[in-house]
């Protein structure tokens, strides 16, 4: 699989990955939809359209031959092995020495933190995680994965990926939930110092500056996302764009098991479709999440005048993974099949 290429740029067999924002239709976002602000850029909730920024931007080249000790983490787990642990790297200039009593204070009252610079141990609302600052940069095989789909403008993406340390902060408990998601998101904003440069989510390859951070942990964001964490689609959870050599793409979200929701894909003709399939599939995660409905292949959907269904991938299914329910028209004929 290879990213930061427009479609048809590789020869290979597997889908490429590209951000949302890319080649999108962009334009104003509808007034009466809720929206955060990083800068010029817009950056919507789920219900809004998606901004046109350079999602597509390359990493740059040095970043590849640089030679700096790096973290090492075990390889991503194929979709199609169970999902990785819920986790969040923080990115810092340098490495962060953490203040017990500090983190404390900015996760509010109730939360129990416990431990020293190096490593914290957090209890928030129920919710258990660990945090571990270690003092070498990321990886460059996981940054190649998620920064180049990243909603970002390319001077962000080369402000993270220039980070030289980092903070592991890991969910220690089963299962995750909204709570366990916005426990995540708000133990990573009580780490920030002035070398805190922003935060990049392995589950759902989302990357948010520090900036674009703290919009997303405003009361009235939470609010939402504890509503319906459809609200968070391209922020915490995922929508990104596999680019296949053939000119097609699937547009597929990630991290859906997060909350409990299915992740789902749609096989775009055109990139004019990016912004409509956005809406369709935050609406669809809506209706999952508020009214506990478990969707699966077969499932047939009525969403405004669209009449869909549901089915299992018949391509690239260790990327899109094999759990993810493919979306397509209820009149389409029917694709890999036989």
């Amino acid at each position: 699989m290879s990213s930061g290429h427009g479609p048809g740029g590789a020869a290979s067999g597997a889908p490429e990955l590209e951000g949302a924002g890319a080649d999108a239709t962009g334009g104003a976002a509808d007034p009466a939809f809720a929206s955060i602000s990083d800068g010029a850029d817009r950056f919507p909730h789920a219900t809004a359209t998606i901004p046109k920024v350079s999602a597509h931007a390359r990493i740059p080249p040095d970043a590849r031959t640089r030679v700096v000790p790096r973290a090492r983490y075990a390889p991503h787990p194929r979709m199609t092995s169970g999902p990785p642990p819920a986790a969040l790297w923080v990115l810092f200039r340098k490495k962060p020495a953490f203040d017990p009593a500090s983190v404390a204070a900015s996760l509010g009252q109730g939360a129990l933190v416990e431990g020293g610079e190096g490593t914290l141990s957090v209890r928030l609302r129920g919710q258990a995680l660990r945090v571990v600052s270690v003092g070498v940069p990321l990886p460059v095989e996981l940054l190649d994965q998620c920064l180049p789909v990243a909603h970002l403008r390319p001077d962000q993406k080369e402000q993270l990926e220039s980070h030289a340390a980092h903070a592991l902060v890991v969910h220690e408990g089963g299962e995750v939930g909204v709570e366990g998601l916005v426990a995540l998101y708000q133990t990573a904003w009580a780490l920030r110092d002035d070398a805190m440069l922003g935060v990049i989510n392995p589950v759902t390859w989302m990357c948010l500056t520090t900036e674009m951070l703290a919009e997303t942990l405003k009361p009235e964001f939470v609010a939402a996302v504890r509503a319906s964490p459809a609200e968070s689609l391209a922020l915490w959870l995922g929508f990104v764009k596999l680019f296949k050599p053939d000119g097609g793409t699937w547009l597929v979200t990630r991290g859906g098991w997060l909350v409990g929701l299915p992740d789902l894909a749609w096989l775009a003709r055109d990139l004019d479709e990016t912004d409509a399939v956005f809406s369709m599939f935050a609406g669809i995660l809506d209706y999952a999440f508020t009214s506990e409905a478990r969707l699966a292949p077969k499932h047939t959907i009525e969403l405004g005048d669209r009449a869909l269904r549901l089915r299992t991938p018949y391509e690239y299914v260790d990327t899109i993974g094999e759990d993810t329910l493919v979306v397509e028209p209820r009149d389409a004929a029917p694709a890999g099949e036989g």
